[in-house]
């Protein structure tokens, strides 16, 4: 069998998993977030939505709902100024796509991404989405983009001093173990610890996690050298901030974005699902 380059891409870019906490219905948009599941935005034509959909089962297709764990990092370069970006993904798919979080994943700049429609138009929305992720890395070089909405959590106390040693050169380290382990990894401050010392906490399926700390902890005990405190007061600014929910839905929204263009080097494509 021909290897396919894009369908082996958009397999290592996500987890799936069958989700069982997750409403059978959307919801509205809630006020504010809370320990509950809220959605934040719904893309979704409400007036022909359920016609549509009816009509499609009654013409034989399959019905089908994915709902994945996204880093705000990696949600904000789909969104697009004022959600333009997300708005043509919806209309080019037609799936209905919603925006989740709860107290839990804000804590963490994560959200939920639900995805529902035909089979077709589900996996539609999904890969666009991807595309518009991928396209701000290297052909070769990405880490999971898309997680399942349970995933487990570590976390490691780190020497300062160490974490040039999980960054690499401008990151390069960081993701050769986000790619090798299936995990993401985020390096903060140790709330509570010293300032010698870094919190990194890890997410992702239980095997996934497990290979990251082994990852992680092989760097760190090698030997360190003598420009390692400086290169991470010089790395400091060039670390990708996290936006929370709050960025993304409402708050400093622009400032974020242009945060994101500043990483990217490509286009929007959402063009050319029109085209086609």
């Amino acid at each position: 069998m021909v290897p396919n380059p894009d369908r082996d891409k958009y397999a290592k870019a996500k987890v799936e998993e069958p989700n069982l906490r997750l409403p059978k219905s959307l919801l509205k948009p809630a006020t504010e977030l809370t320990d509950d599941l809220c959605y934040l935005k719904i893309f979704e034509d409400n007036t022909r939505k359920a016609q549509q959909l009816a009509e499609a089962v009654a013409s034989g297709a399959k019905l089908d709902r994915k709902v994945y764990r996204i880093r705000n990092k990696e949600l904000v370069k789909a969104i697009g100024e004022d959600f333009e970006i997300m708005k043509l993904i919806h209309r080019a798919s037609q799936a209905t796509i919603g925006l989740i979080a709860d107290a839990e994943t804000n804590l963490h700049s994560h959200s939920y991404l639900d995805l529902l429609g035909t089979v077709e138009e589900v996996q539609a929305a999904e890969e666009l989405i991807l595309d518009e992720i991928l396209a701000t890395y290297s052909s070769v070089s990405f880490p999971v983009i898309l997680m399942p909405p349970t995933i487990y959590h570590e976390q490691m106390v780190i020497p300062s001093h160490k974490v040039v040693r999980i960054d690499g050169i401008y990151g390069s380290n960081y993701v050769r173990m986000e790619m090798e382990s299936g995990a993401w990894i985020k390096v903060g401050k140790n709330p509570g610890g010293s300032e010698g010392e870094k919190l990194v906490n890890i997410f992702g399926p239980l095997e996934n996690v497990i290979k990251a700390v082994s990852l992680i902890q092989s760097v760190i005990s090698e030997e360190t050298g003598k420009c390692d405190e400086a290169e991470n007061e010089i790395k400091e600014e060039f670390k990708e901030k996290e936006p929370s929910c709050g960025n993304l839905y409402g708050g400093n929204k622009s400032e974020v974005l242009e945060k994101g263009k500043k990483k990217q080097v490509h286009e929007p494509n959402i063009e050319k699902a029109f085209a086609s």
